[in-house]
């Protein structure tokens, strides 16, 4: 770090900036809005969950304060070559996602997915988005 020359300039930046407010959440009890999203074959909550996270046929986002799943098509990743996983983890970030659930995730996508804050909770193949959904409920409770 190089010195600055000169007279009282630097000491009256450091005054100011003692005096500079500290900032402050005014809502700290805010809840937290959860946006989950789910790797899907369908378009409703039974539907099977799809359990290739890049390669989805779909996705659903449920918006817990809007009571609200909306589909989001995945075709441009479905039969991509490479970069399926970390597009994926992309839109998931576009879209706003606190949770992912889904079955797999490769580890390029899941180093996205952390980076975007998105928490992943994998789940068995085989289960319905309903179902993945009250699971992801329980394991919150504990």
């Amino acid at each position: 770090m190089t010195a600055v020359k000169g007279g009282s300039d630097g000491i009256a930046c450091l005054a100011r900036m003692k005096q500079r407010k500290p900032e402050v959440n005014i809502y700290p009890l805010t809840p937290r809005i959860m946006k989950i999203l789910f790797s899907a074959k369908g378009r409703d909550w039974d539907s099977e969950l799809d359990p290739r996270f890049g390669r989805a046929q779909g996705f659903l986002l449920y918006d817990d304060q809007q009571d609200q799943l909306q589909w989001y098509a995945n075709e441009e990743n479905k039969n991509a070559a490479h970069g399926a996983g970390i597009q994926a983890a992309q839109r998931a970030a576009g879209l706003g996602a606190n949770f992912l659930i889904t079955g797999h995730v490769g580890p390029k996508a899941d180093a996205t997915l952390k980076s975007s804050a998105i928490q992943v909770f994998p789940v068995e193949e085989n289960c319905t988005i309903r179902e993945a959904y009250n699971n992801f409920l329980a394991d919150k409770k504990k």
